[in-house]
């Protein structure tokens, strides 16, 4: 999705609580694309984040229009429902 929505006005972030060292070497072998942002565990919670991978969707309003945990064989397509939102 990083690489389809390159020329649209969208960021694509995750959220991490491993420690760095171990963080890096997870990039390593599974590099992403995009923002990576160092939180910790209560900071997490914050976020609503209780599961990983947890996705999010906020629009330009700032208003959350969808959010999904885990990862499935239909999780993209959920999350292109709302393909307006990226373009």
């Amino acid at each position: 999705m990083v690489k389809k929505y390159a020329d649209k006005n969208v960021v694509f972030i995750t959220l991490a609580i491993d420690k760095m060292e171990k963080l890096e070497k997870f990039l390593a072998e599974n590099p992403f694309h995009y923002n990576i942002i160092l939180e910790n565990q209560n900071t997490i919670y914050d976020y609503s984040v209780f599961s990983f991978p947890t996705h999010i969707v906020i629009n330009k309003s700032s208003v959350l229009e969808l959010e999904l945990s885990g990862l499935g064989p239909t999780t993209i397509k959920e999350i292109e429902k709302i393909r307006e939102l990226l373009e």
